[in-house]
């Protein structure tokens, strides 16, 4: 993320940004299918297959790709921390991050907890599935619209869209019909994280990649705490309840948009 940020200009970034969303999407789609297919024959091949693709990428990278260099040395990684902390906008843009990643990760969790009971394991995969598949061209798009009207309207937009995810979701409780709120989620999801990724690297334009770090750690501590956090309500008020949780997250988020300068 601090990289596109450096090397495309401000009319470009959202475009490149939607590419990344649209690469990192299809690698959560695509990555149960591949595994499983090479789980098949031997599940070693999976990391063999990571290592061949590491391997291969990072030769690229180091021999053809001409990053900038940066100018600082590591004592001043603290201090460029230190600074994105103080940094509203950033904090805003984590937190929105974080509310994401924890009803979307509590979404599917306890869906396919539920759903085990009355539906086999592999349709319980191709309904999470239709996350990421409709998030590859959602991101793109988003991309395209985070450059053409802003930032901060397709950052709405795509919480509006969230919302009307989970407000299906809590009145629907069929199999078949919650691909429906499923397909919607990924694509509000994919339109969220594609303009939020392109803010997170302009807001301090000095310290990039400390903002793209703190950013997603912000991501991945939603996605961490989500599961323990959630579960006592998903005991006592069931699926139902995860949906209303995350349905007051979606309108938390879209308060906090507000705040943010658009």
């Amino acid at each position: 993320m601090a990289i596109i940020g450096d090397l495309f200009p401000y009319k470009e970034r959202g475009r490149v940004m939607g590419g990344y969303s649209l690469s990192t999407t299809a690698g959560i789609a695509l990555g149960p299918l591949v595994g499983g297919f090479f789980a098949l024959i031997d599940w070693r091949l999976v990391f063999l297959m990571l290592f061949t693709l590491s391997g291969v990428l990072g030769s690229v990278y180091l021999f053809s790709f001409d990053a900038p260099k940066s100018e600082g040395e590591l004592k001043d990684v603290l201090g460029k921390i230190s600074g994105v902390l103080k940094n509203q906008a950033v904090l805003l843009l984590c937190m929105i991050g974080l509310l994401l990643f924890f009803g979307n990760i509590a979404t599917m969790t306890f869906l396919a907890d539920t759903l085990k009971v009355s539906v086999s394991e592999d349709k319980i995969g191709i309904l999470l599935s239709t996350f990421g598949w409709l998030g590859i061209p959602t991101a793109l798009a988003a991309g395209y619209l985070t450059d053409f009207i802003g930032r901060k309207k397709t950052l709405l937009g795509g919480l509006v869209i969230m919302l009307t995810a989970f407000l299906i979701f809590t009145q629907v409780n069929s199999y078949l019909v919650f691909f429906i709120p499923m397909a919607i989620m990924g694509i509000g999801s994919a339109t969220i994280f594609t303009s939020l990724n392109t803010m997170v690297v302009e807001c301090v334009p000095g310290s990039r990649g400390a903002a793209a770090s703190v950013y997603n750690s912000f991501r991945f501590l939603g996605y961490a705490l989500s599961p323990m956090a959630t579960l006592p309500v998903y005991f006592v008020y069931g699926l139902h309840g995860i949906f209303l949780l995350c349905l007051g997250f979606a309108l938390m988020n879209i308060l906090i948009s507000t705040r943010i300068r658009g």
